[in-house]
C-alpha cells in the first residue's frame, strides 16, 4: 500500500506543479505619474495562451480620461472611458506578442497618480517563465516626401456604404386547412367514399424588392397537422387549448397573436414545440397517409399511422404542396374527421444604413510617392529577440 501512494505521489507531482502555475504571476506593479494632458504607456510580452489581469485606480480618486490595452501595434483589447480604476480586468492572448497599457489624463490643469497591477497567467506550465520584458530597438523604414506630406507608401481611404439592419420581426400564423370530412364505412359506399385527399400548399417564401437586397422578407419556419374523430377528439383539442392559453398568458406578444381563434395549442406546438394533446380513452379511428406532391405528379409518403388522434410539428420540408389522404375501415359505421393544418411565418422588416469602412492601399503610382525618404524608428521586441 506505501508502494502504491509514492506511485500517486510521483504522478500527481507534474499536476500540481502545474496547479500552482496557475496563480497569477507579477508582471507589474507600480505608481505611474501621468501629467496634465499627457499620455503614459507601459509596454510587457505576453505569450500565447496566457490571461491578462490588469488593475488600474487613480489614488486620488480622479476621472482618468482612457486606459487601453492594445496589441501591438494598433489593436484594441480593451478600452475604459472617464473612468476612475477597474480591478482584475482579464485579456485573453491568442498569440504571442507585445502589449501596451496606454493611460491618457485630459485634465489640463493636474496630474493624475496611477496604481498599475499588470499580472498573467500563463496557458500552461512550460511557459510559467516566460520572459515578458520588452526591448525598444531601432528599425529602419523607407518612407516617401511628396507635396510636404510624408507618406509610407499606403494611402488610407474611405469609402460609404450600405447594409440592412433588421428593424423588426414578427411572428404569424396562417391557417392552411381546417375541414371536417364525413368519410362513410365499407357497408355505406352507397352513400359516399370510404376514403378522402384533402390538398394544401404551404405559403411561398419571399423576399422584397429581392433576395439580394430585401426591404422585407417572409419565411415559413414551421407547420403543424392535428387530426382527430369524433367527439372525444374534439373534446381533447378544447382541453389543450385551454392549457394553452395559461402558457401563452406570460408569453411574447407574438405568440398570444397566434393564439386567436382556437389555435392556442397548435400556435404553442408549431411556435415552441410543446404539445398539450392528450390521446382519447375511446373512439373511432382513421388510417391517414401525409403525402408530398411531388413537381412531376408523383407522390412521396411522409407519415402515415392510424388513430383517434394525431399530431405532429414539421420543420421540413418547408416549401411545396402536400395532401392527407383518410380512409375509413370501419364496416358499419361512417366517421367524422376533422383535420387541421396550420403554418408559422416570420416576418422581417429591415432599413438601409449608411456606414463608413476605411481601407489601407498600396500607392502604386511613383508620382504619388514621391522622393523616397529613409527614417529610423523604434519598435518594441521581446526579450532575448532581434
Amino acid at each position: 500500500m506505501r508502494h502504491l501512494f509514492s506511485l500517486l505521489g510521483l504522478l500527481l507531482m507534474p499536476l500540481t506543479a502545474f496547479l500552482q502555475t496557475q496563480a497569477p504571476i507579477e508582471v507589474a506593479q507600480l505608481t505611474l505619474r501621468v501629467g496634465a494632458g499627457d499620455t503614459e504607456e507601459l509596454c510587457y510580452g505576453f505569450a500565447e495562451g496566457d490571461r491578462i489581469l490588469i488593475s488600474v485606480e487613480e489614488t486620488e480618486g480622479k476621472i482618468i480620461k482612457s486606459v487601453s490595452l492594445l496589441e501591438y501595434p494598433e489593436t484594441i483589447r480593451l478600452l475604459e472611458e472617464e473612468t476612475g480604476g477597474f480591478l482584475d480586468r482579464v485579456v485573453n492572448v491568442t498569440k504571442r506578442g507585445v502589449f501596451c497599457l496606454r493611460i491618457q489624463n485630459g485634465g489640463l490643469m493636474s496630474e493624475r497618480l496611477c496604481r498599475v497591477s499588470i499580472r498573467r497567467i500563463p496557458g500552461n506550465e512550460k511557459l510559467a517563465k516566460f520572459n515578458t520584458q520588452v526591448q525598444w530597438v531601432e528599425r529602419v523604414d523607407t518612407v516617401y516626401k511628396s507635396g510636404g506630406k510624408e507618406l509610407s507608401g499606403y494611402q488610407v481611404q474611405s469609402v460609404e456604404k450600405t447594409r440592412k439592419v433588421l428593424v423588426k420581426a414578427d411572428t404569424q400564423a396562417v391557417t392552411l386547412l381546417e375541414r371536417t370530412e364525413r368519410i362513410y364505412s365499407k357497408a355505406g359506399f352507397l352513400y359516399g367514399d370510404q376514403s378522402t385527399n384533402l390538398q394544401f400548399t404551404l405559403p411561398l417564401n419571399k423576399a422584397i424588392p429581392d433576395t439580394r437586397d430585401p426591404n422585407e422578407t417572409t419565411e415559413v419556419i414551421s407547420w403543424v397537422y392535428w387530426i382527430g374523430v369524433g367527439d372525444e377528439a374534439d373534446r381533447s383539442y378544447q382541453q389543450a387549448n385551454a392549457k394553452a392559453l395559461s402558457k401563452l398568458a406570460d408569453a411574447a406578444i407574438s405568440l398570444r397573436l397566434v393564439a386567436t381563434g382556437g389555435y392556442g395549442a397548435l400556435a404553442l406546438l408549431a411556435v415552441k414545440g410543446v404539445a398539450l394533446f392528450t390521446n382519447p380513452p375511446k373512439g373511432d379511428n382513421v388510417h391517414y397517409q401525409l403525402l408530398r406532391i411531388q413537381a412531376n405528379g408523383k407522390h412521396e409518403v411522409m407519415d402515415k399511422g392510424s388513430s383517434i388522434m394525431t399530431y405532429r410539428r414539421m420543420e421540413k420540408p418547408l416549401q411545396g404542396t402536400f395532401a392527407f389522404q383518410l380512409t375509413n375501415d370501419n364496416y358499419v359505421d361512417g366517421i367524422n374527421v376533422t383535420i387541421k393544418v396550420l403554418a408559422v411565418t416570420l416576418n422581417r422588416t429591415y432599413r438601409t444604413e449608411r456606414y463608413t469602412e476605411t481601407t489601407q492601399e498600396r500607392i502604386e503610382d511613383p508620382d504619388l510617392l514621391g522622393k523616397a525618404v529613409i527614417k529610423v524608428v523604434k519598435v518594441p521586441i521581446l526579450g532575448g529577440q532581434q
